[in-house]
């Protein structure tokens, strides 16, 4: 694809994309990823969505790449062992890992934040950062990326305030 993949433009430095531009992109992988659990008689699931696996062509519309589909076996019992993003494995259904997946995903993309950054040592983790600033006394304002609560004026000023708030 023309302009890479995801990856380089939310980490790269000499990179920006703007609230809209992320918003269409990770609405673009949602349906993306229903279409391969619902579109089919039997789901498709991808296992692997992240940044490097989102594609982005000249309109900075999203294609996820590296799906597979699942078998008989798999549907009844399936079950993957993931890493989170402190190395901790967890159980997920196939039906869930996506969904986690895309979740971590979405964080990464507003925030700048990948899951394995030096800040995630220790007793934290992306997920956990992400409990404290929304419910454990922080703020929500700390999860974005600052170059998006810096863009705009006027009502788009005003909007991201009360998002945020």
């Amino acid at each position: 694809m023309t302009n890479s993949s995801l990856d380089k433009w939310i980490h790269a430095s000499d990179h920006h994309l703007s609230f809209t531009q992320r918003l269409s992109i990770m609405i673009d992988v949602a349906l993306a990823i229903e279409y391969l659990h619902h579109g089919y008689s039997t789901p498709i699931i991808h296992h692997d969505l992240k940044p490097s696996n989102v594609l982005l062509n000249d309109d900075m519309v999203a294609h996820a790449t590296r799906s597979r589909s699942i078998d008989n076996t798999e549907q009844q019992f399936g079950y993957y062992w993931i890493h989170d993003s402190r190395i901790r494995i967890r159980r997920l259904s196939l039906n869930e890992i996506d969904v986690y997946s895309y979740g971590i995903l979405l964080m990464e993309t507003f925030s700048r934040k990948k899951p394995t950054d030096s800040m995630f040592e220790a007793d934290i983790s992306l997920k956990h950062w992400i409990h404290y600033e929304c419910c454990g006394g922080g703020s929500l304002i700390n999860l974005i990326d600052p170059k998006l609560l810096n863009e705009g004026g006027g009502e788009w000023s005003t909007f991201k305030e009360q998002c945020f708030s």
